[in-house]
């Protein structure tokens, strides 16, 4: 699929508005280690059809948000996509608020790309990516 420099920046501005790129380290009883790490990407927003686009672009899956805890709000959308839709297009992105966090993710998409075994030198790498993803994530929230 031919991305255009208009798609690219939609792309740009739902993420940087509206998105979150992380690193995840989630608890594993059949991983070596106990733990695997998984970078992901999500968006959301209460608007389907602006996230069926990234979608498009992107790949992903669409999820609906559980709205138990207040009927009353708006239903709320969420996409979140995986290593392969991250690596194809954070490549091609330049964000604002977020371009750290980008680097950081290509970062942690090329040392678990290498297709090597698990090493303590990979693990420190990505507990260091981890780490500093965390901080600038949680630094917008106060």
């Amino acid at each position: 699929m031919k991305v255009t420099l208009r798609d690219l920046g939609f792309l740009e501005g739902l993420i940087d508005g509206e998105g979150s790129i992380g690193l995840r380290k989630t608890k594993r009883v059949y991983a070596r280690r106990g733990f695997v790490w998984a970078p992901i990407l999500s968006i959301a927003n209460t608007d389907k059809a602006l996230l069926e686009k990234a979608q498009h672009l992107l790949g992903g899956s669409l999820q609906k948000e559980d709205r138990e805890r207040d009927p009353n709000k708006r239903q709320c959308y969420r996409l979140v996509v995986a290593s392969n839709g991250m690596r194809s297009m954070l490549s091609r992105l330049r964000l604002v608020t977020k371009e750290t966090q980008r680097l950081l993710a290509l970062e942690a998409l090329a040392v678990l790309h290498q297709g090597h075994r698990a090493t303590p030198e990979t693990d420190a790498m990505l507990e260091r990516i981890w780490v500093l993803m965390r901080k600038l994530n949680r630094k917008g929230r106060r």
